[in-house]
């Protein structure tokens, strides 16, 4: 998995830049784990899928744009892993948007991704999901990226 470097700069917020409710963020964050779940059983077809669904619930959720390009990726659905990597970018580029305007959600929203990415670290190391140590070194460098 590579790292996804993204470089923040302020962009018209697309039309889909609104905050989902608590409820749908919950159902977003449920797919994404039913994702990452798929990822590593290597059902990449069913991955796609619960990582569409967790979009449908929160168009912000960057997590679940990034694992929708990695579960196209090992489908070597190549043009629509790009494209899932660039909804991920656009999403960080409108989250950076929102944030001046609504500082207070996109503070909610940055925490529960830290809390989800450490969760997600948590069942790497203890086995729960059978991943590569690899993955877990690249999601706690992403954590240090967030709490900076």
């Amino acid at each position: 998995m590579r790292a996804l470097t993204v470089a923040l700069v302020i962009v018209a917020a697309p039309a889909f830049a609104q905050f989902a409710s608590e409820q749908a963020r919950r159902e977003a964050f449920r797919h994404y784990r039913d994702g990452q779940e798929f990822l590593s059983a290597e059902q990449f077809e069913r991955a796609a899928e619960s990582f569409e669904k967790a979009i449908d619930k929160d168009r912000l959720l960057t997590l679940a744009h990034y694992g929708l390009g990695q579960a196209y990726m090992s489908q070597r659905r190549f043009a629509s892993a790009i494209q899932a990597f660039t909804n991920c970018r656009e999403t960080f580029r409108t989250l950076h948007s929102l944030q001046e305007k609504d500082r207070v959600a996109v503070e909610r929203q940055r925490d529960d991704e830290l809390r989800e990415l450490r969760d997600s670290v948590r069942r790497i190391r203890s086995g729960q999901i059978k991943l590569s140590g690899l993955i877990a070194d690249k999601l706690e460098n992403r954590i240090q990226e967030l709490e900076r």
